[in-house]
């Protein structure tokens, strides 16, 4: 700036072009990627300062609004959401702008970035959360410390080089070269070329080759990038070498011991070993995975996502789990198969987002679980499994109670869900995740899949009858259950992040937090006390969104009815033309025509259910016309005369 440099003079025009209206608006926007937009910022100082907000001018009360930079690029971007001018409401800019605090208020590793979404039903909180969702597209997690000495680690390499022993050790971190080895023909010039790299990176070495770890890694990566491989497969193969060092050096240092010891080194050495990603991960009960897949297919303009400008097909941004792309799914939903097994962790990095349902939760813990021996509540679909063999004489008591219970451990290389270190976690519908304990097969899961930031929607966090006596206490173990899954620093941090731990020390911090939480919050509570009020009170006001529908102004909504016309196929035509007959008074009679109405029914829903008809009216409107189709037919019963044809009414759009 002092020197009146041309790239602070760029900056500075870039800074007058993205606040002019023309850009706010999101129609400049469309000559700009979103990696473009997210790396904008990183130009100079001046260019961030001045970037930090931007003018939000969608919003139907007709205000504007700052909202944190670059804003919500890509959302209400279809033809259809233009035309119609549609736009985020005040509340949800509230909402965005309090998750956005929430997620930025710490950058240091393990802090707890996120909370819970509490707005009321029907206030929007999955375009709130889809808004959220592009608001970071592009961003990556932050990278974990280094937890190791430079000074050990060029000792620990000086004998590993020259080490026979630690071949296994190096070949294990390129276990995907070797295999996409194997997928070349013997003898042709990619397997060849594969073969002379692993060849070259096996110790001992010889002497002056490879003297520093630095050197080493930078010749496997020169070497990897001259390979024929994809992209994406390049990708893969770097980012597990990378991960193989990470281990290596995690126990190059003696002194990493006692940290690795503890629950913060345990996260520490199992998260840097993840491939990191900046997709959000999306937890859905299979009943909304339609309603999640309508709401992206309406309201994000995918290619803006693209990695090139111009790309229109918008495919690799958003998946869902046993569909593939969204952009390649159509209506209606195929019944998704949990046989067919997830995709790569490398390929599901690569989306912006990635939407799974709590069924594939529990396939994932089935698969991963290598405890035979702890007992799974069936709560959100859990499976009993009872421990065998050991010996439980010698253990304390306390501590046979908990291994009793403990929950399982899980292997994370079984599931690409436990493979990656995605940027964000979602769970709607996340009061399941406080109805039951841990050892539910779907909580177990969710709750060890690694995420810098996380989130619970819903809008009743806590469940159950009130006029219950323990409605109060089950609400507040209901809460403390969602800290757990949050990672709260006080009443939810875990000390079993890895599947290394000890199952009954699992159990017994689970039990030490809640304890904790009973004396601190939920007994002076239950007591009347201010001293729990108050706590709670602060408590649930730095990590939860609440808004609620009576306290905001809303447009009213317009309910207009109406008949819509639907096709009735001819199979469907001659069940409904069908004669009804006459309601007659012998016992014999009256079972005929009892058989033959049942016969009727059965037939009338198989028809309804055929695939044909799906793909014009959905269940519920089918539900619609059977119900009308009934009444009609109770009518022309009861009336005399001649039995006439059947027609069904028309149903609310």
């Amino acid at each position: 700036k002092r020197g009146g440099s041309s790239r602070c003079r760029g900056g500075h025009l870039l800074v007058h072009l993205f606040r002019q209206r023309h850009c706010v608006d999101g129609d400049a926007l469309a000559l700009i990627t979103a990696k473009d937009l997210a790396q904008l910022r990183c130009l100079c100082h001046d260019v961030a300062s001045a970037l930090a907000t931007v003018d939000y001018i969608k919003c139907p009360d007709g205000a504007d609004y700052a909202v944190p930079w670059p804003g919500f690029p890509g959302l209400f971007r279809t033809v259809e959401d233009r035309d119609m001018h549609l736009g985020l409401y005040r509340h949800q800019l509230a909402s965005l702008h309090a998750m956005h605090g929430m997620e930025n208020s710490s950058r240091a590793f393990g802090a707890l970035r996120g909370g819970i979404l509490a707005d009321a039903p029907g206030l929007g909180k999955t375009v709130t959360t889809l808004a959220l969702i592009v608001s970071t597209g592009g961003v990556r997690p932050t990278v974990p410390r280094d937890f190791w000495d430079a000074s050990s680690i060029a000792a620990g390499w000086a004998k590993l080089r020259c080490a026979l022993d630690s071949r296994a050790d190096i070949l294990r971190s390129l276990r995907t070269l070797r295999q996409l080895g194997d997928c070349f023909p013997r003898k042709s010039l990619g397997c060849e070329a594969i073969r002379q790299v692993l060849t070259a990176v096996q110790p001992p070495f010889a002497e002056g080759c490879f003297e520093t770890m630095g050197s080493f890694k930078s010749f496997v990566a020169q070497q990897v990038k001259s390979l024929p491989l994809a992209p994406r497969e390049m990708s893969e193969v770097l980012e597990e070498f990378r991960r193989g060092m990470v281990d290596l050096c995690s126990r190059m240092d003696p002194r990493n011991r006692k940290l690795l010891a503890s629950s913060e080194g345990q996260r520490l050495r199992f998260e840097r070993s993840l491939l990191s990603s900046s997709a959000t991960l999306v937890v859905v009960p299979d009943a909304l995975l339609e309603h999640w897949f309508e709401q992206v297919r309406r309201h994000l303009g995918l290619p803006y996502f693209a990695d090139t400008s111009g790309d229109a097909s918008g495919r690799g941004i958003v998946h869902l789990d046993g569909l593939g792309d969204v952009v390649d799914i159509r209506v209606p939903l195929s019944p998704v198969s949990l046989v067919r097994p997830m995709e790569r962790p490398g390929f599901l990095a690569g989306h912006l987002l990635v939407i799974t349902t709590f069924s594939r939760c529990r396939a994932e813990f089935d698969r991963c679980c290598v405890d035979s021996g702890s007992v799974v509540g069936g709560g959100a679909g859990g499976r009993s499994r009872r421990r065998r063999g050991g010996s439980k004489q010698r253990q304390p008591r306390e501590r046979q109670r908990a291994a009793a219970v403990a929950p399982p451990r899980l292997d994370p290389s079984k599931s690409p869900l436990l493979q990656l270190r995605w940027l964000r976690l979602v769970v709607d519908e996340g009061h399941e995740l406080g109805q039951h304990q841990s050892s539910s097969a779907t909580t177990a899961l969710i709750s060890e899949i690694a995420a810098e930031r996380r989130w619970v929607l819903s809008g009743t966090p806590t469940t159950g009858d009130e006029e219950t006596k323990d409605f109060t206490s089950s609400g507040l173990a209901q809460i403390q259950r969602l800290l757990r899954f949050l990672r709260h620093p006080q009443y939810g941090q875990s000390s079993a992040l890895v599947s290394q731990f000890d199952s009954a020390a699992m159990e017994q911090d689970r039990l030490d937090l809640e304890a904790r939480w009973k004396q601190e919050v939920a007994a002076p509570f239950l007591g009347k006390e201010e001293s729990g009020r108050v706590v709670l009170a602060d408590l649930l006001r730095s990590l939860m969104v609440h808004h609620r529908k009576e306290d905001l102004e809303l447009p009213r909504p317009i309910f207009r009815n109406g008949e819509v016309a639907v096709t009735v196929p001819p199979y469907l035509l001659e069940l409904v033309d069908g004669k009804v007959g006459l309601m007659v008074d012998t016992p014999a009679a009256v079972a005929r025509q009892r058989r033959r109405e049942a016969d009727w029914h059965e037939a009338l829903q198989k028809s309804l259910g055929n695939l044909q008809f799906q793909t014009e009216v959905d269940s519920a409107q089918a539900a619609y016309i059977a119900g009308q189709i009934r009444q009609a037919r109770e009518a022309v019963r009861q009336s005399p005369g001649t039995p006439r044809p059947v027609k069904a009414g028309g149903f609310s759009q």
